[in-house]
């Protein structure tokens, strides 16, 4: 997924969904890496 088209994603949503794509897009990016938090 191309950076501009997530943050695309990010800026359409309310504000509320904001920190719900945040926490998903960052467990996308820790699961991917091989990392935990």
């Amino acid at each position: 997924m191309e950076l501009e088209e997530i943050k695309a994603r990010f800026w359409s949503k309310p504000t509320a969904d904001r920190a719900a794509v945040l926490l998903n897009l960052m467990h996308i990016m820790t699961v991917d890496s091989g990392c935990s938090l």
